[in-house]
């Protein structure tokens, strides 16, 4: 009896250990890193919220999911002073505190959870070992321990859509309707995380038609549209059961008329037009949707949704700049942005699904549930971002961590079941290179990048935004300029946060400066400014990529010398261009 008790007491080990290391990580990241674009936002719309006493429409507007703000930066704004924020992009010299609270809750309420859940999941699959190697990976990978560190969606969105597909999972081991409910709640709260996780309903359609084809004994095709049929009406209803869940999240708010502008007002380009036609019972259901229809807050988060993703984003790949995007951005961020371990078990994963289906010791009579979910999630998610036109951030992957480790060393341990020591060694090589990486960049999670492409100094030439920069290394700024002998410096920051809550004494770079020159010493350049992101097709810093600069604060922000005349011409030629004449 006490040696099973001392087993079972030394089995809470390893999430314990590992929670402290996702936990202490997270802390060095708050304490070095300013408040990114989208934290701003969130910060924002949660003080309002607290201010009004309920959620701030300006969430469902942008399309963004409540669950996160409600989660973390509601809670952490109301401690703060209660106040209006109009301008919701536009940050204060107040909101460091709020931020830093907001980023410990996400990191101890989403970024540890979703450690324990891949823990679970091995251990009960696989044994201790697995779910200690699996946990490990998680909690030292970069690119998730970046997003534990920051008040934001990405990193709830991986934690709420794997806890959705375990209750598929779930409902698939043992289908009942009380289940089914389930699994209906849980794809809603995965949704209310972030809208990504709409690639859960196709997900839940092939594996609900696959069940319902393996139930019948039908002739092929009779039993195919059969299962289409069956999981089609499952899939809808499971829609249903989700939205209603999803704006219970939202408070069950409207945003205005179902139908914004009038019938007079609506451009021959409106999706309704398109929808619906122009004809006149057309026009009549335009004019009731205008006039006596609410919008419910899922449904503008919807359409704010589809919009951006019409309309694309600037974005930039390898040198190129692109507002549509491009088919291979995401599979280039994968491998740019994931640690030598996370490759490895990324190109290892259909060799051992070969391997497994070819010779496993163990063929089971019965579907593996667990398995099936993880595979059909990795691709149909693979394929739904490799469409999309909104191209700005390796961040948009994180729920494909998890789901990759899971899978491959699932698979490995049941191939290697009886070889402990090559279980034991592999482990230990997958866990040794995946801690030196997070150690060699820390506290910069969000700027890592493979050593393979020369690291996270090399990043500026691969790809930009939150990849690199999202406005996060202003704390480092004024002691490297004051290192530097730097007194008067311009910065071309790319991002929301106050400059004078960092101590930032560099004033922001404006047309102004083309005649005061002179007085400045240094200039501090955002990556994506110097990359030419967000100018309209303008490139107004490109001489600059050609120089080295003389220092830097984090990954994100570089610093050159404007003592030399001709950087200083350089930079009158780039302001004219960064503000050109209004005419």
């Amino acid at each position: 009896m006490r040696g099973g008790r001392a087993w079972r007491i030394l089995g809470f080990l390893p999430p314990v250990v590992l929670a402290i290391c996702v936990l202490v990580q997270a802390r060095l990241f708050r304490q070095s890193k300013s408040i990114t674009c989208d934290e701003t936002l969130y910060v924002s719309c949660a003080v309002q919220t607290v201010h009004d006493g309920w959620l701030d429409v300006r969430l469902s507007q942008s399309g963004v999911g409540p669950l996160p703000i409600m989660l973390c930066c509601v809670p952490a704004a109301a401690m703060a002073e209660r106040a209006e924020r109009p301008h919701e992009w536009r940050g204060l010299a107040t909101d460091p505190p709020i931020v830093d609270r907001a980023r410990l809750l996400n990191a101890a309420l989403v970024g540890v959870p979703l450690m324990l859940a891949v823990y679970v999941w091995l251990l009960v699959r696989r044994g201790t070992w697995a779910a200690t190697v699996g946990a490990g990976l998680v909690a030292f990978s970069p690119s998730l321990l970046a997003h534990f560190s920051l008040a934001t969606t990405d990193a709830a969105f991986a934690l709420f859509a794997l806890l959705a597909m375990a209750v598929l999972a779930w409902r698939l081991r043992k289908p009942s309707r009380l289940r089914f409910l389930g699994l209906g709640a849980a794809i809603g709260v995965a949704v209310s995380a972030k809208y990504s996780s709409v690639f859960l309903f196709p997900v839940a359609f092939f594996l609900l038609a696959a069940e319902s084809f393996r139930g019948s004994s039908s002739g092929f095709w009779k039993r195919a549209l059969a299962a289409v049929a069956s999981a089609g009406w499952k899939t809808a209803l499971l829609g249903v059961l989700a939205f209603f869940v999803l704006w219970g999240m939202h408070g069950f708010s409207f945003t205005g008329p179902l139908k914004t502008v009038s019938l007079e007002e609506t451009p021959p380009s409106s999706p309704w037009r398109k929808l619906i036609g122009d004809g006149p019972r057309a026009r009549r259901i335009m004019d009731v949707a205008h006039t006596r229809l609410k919008r419910p807050a899922p449904v503008a988060a919807g359409i704010s949704r589809y919009l951006h993703e019409r309309d694309g984003h600037a974005a930039f790949l390898l040198g190129m700049r692109s507002v549509r995007g491009w088919r291979y951005y995401f599979p280039c961020a994968w491998f740019l942005k994931s640690t030598p371990t996370e490759l490895l078990l990324t190109l290892a994963m259909p060799v051992l699904l070969f391997f497994n289906w070819r010779w496993s010791p163990e063929r089971p009579r019965q579907p593996d549930h667990s398995r099936e979910v993880w595979i059909v999630s990795i691709v149909v998610f693979w394929v739904m971002v490799c469409c999309a036109h909104v191209n700005i951030g390796h961040r948009y992957l994180l729920v494909l961590y998890p789901l990759t480790i899971l899978l491959a060393l699932d698979l490995t341990w049941d191939l290697a079941a009886k070889r402990r020591g090559v279980l034991i060694a592999v482990g230990s090589g997958l866990l040794a290179v995946q801690g030196f990486s997070a150690v060699a960049i820390a506290p910069h999670y969000l700027a890592y990048f493979t050593p393979l492409v020369g690291g996270p100094g090399k990043g500026l030439h691969y790809l930009g935004d939150s990849n690199l920069d999202w406005g996060q290394d202003l704390p480092g700024l004024q002691p490297e300029l004051d290192r530097l002998g730097y007194r008067r410096a311009v910065v071309d920051y790319f991002g929301t946060a106050d400059l004078t809550a960092y101590g930032v004494k560099a004033e922001p770079l404006s047309r102004g400066h083309a005649d005061r020159l002179d007085d400045y010493d240094a200039l501090a350049l955002s990556v994506t400014s110097l990359q030419g992101i967000y100018f309209g097709g303008r490139d107004p810093f490109a001489a600059f990529r050609a120089m080295e600069p003389v220092g830097r604060s984090g990954y994100s922000i570089l610093i050159y010398d404007l003592r030399d005349p001709q950087d200083k011409a350089r930079l009158r030629a780039a302001l004219r261009e960064r503000f050109p004449q209004r005419s």
